[in-house]
């Protein structure tokens, strides 16, 4: 069985990892193709528009937490290349919808010459604790030890003793009443 596009794949184009973030870049171009696509989402003045839950957004990206999807998206919408509306009528519906910003000059192919992650002013937004995040996984860690290792599998040796010997031994005269 091959790995290669057996399925469909998620493109990324470099140029724009580069310029805006490689996780940014991702969710961006699936954004595309899903805007693209006519089935999907919705119209609105003229503007398409896609609405997924956190967790529909996770099965098309589940290598991610929930954590770094949702930092895409704020990251996304920070450098203006992301609209996000409530377009229903409801005032309780409280669904996303998104849209990307095809004006931006961040799109512009003639205009990426800097890499945005040299200007990040807090690149600690991305350092979850691990009790915040919850990560599957990953398939590669129920691989047994590589050839060679010098590390093995399994550093504790647990062993049971089981012994008859029983050293509170009852004494009748002991238990007998003074009289």
């Amino acid at each position: 069985m091959s790995l290669l596009f057996a399925e469909r794949p998620l493109v990324i184009n470099t140029q724009l990892a580069m310029k805006i973030g490689l996780n940014e870049a991702i969710v961006l171009q699936q954004l595309h193709y899903w805007l693209r696509d006519t089935n999907s989402g919705m119209e609105c003045d003229g503007v398409r528009w896609i609405y997924n839950t956190t967790e529909q957004w996770l099965e098309q990206f589940p290598f991610w937490s929930e954590s770094t999807l949702k930092r895409a998206f704020a990251s996304l919408k920070t450098l203006g290349l992301l609209r996000c509306e409530k377009l229903n009528k409801s005032k309780r519906d409280m669904t996303n919808f998104y849209t990307i910003n095809y004006g931006s000059e961040l799109l512009d192919g003639g205009k990426l010459s800097e890499s945005i992650g040299l200007k990040c002013a807090a690149p600690s937004g991305q350092n979850d604790t691990m009790e915040e995040v919850k990560m599957k996984r990953s398939i590669g860690s129920k691989r047994p030890n590589v050839i060679g290792s010098k590390w093995p599998d399994d550093l504790t040796e647990n062993t049971t003793e089981i012994t008859t010997e029983n050293k509170n031994t009852f004494r009748p005269e002991a238990s007998q009443p003074d009289q």
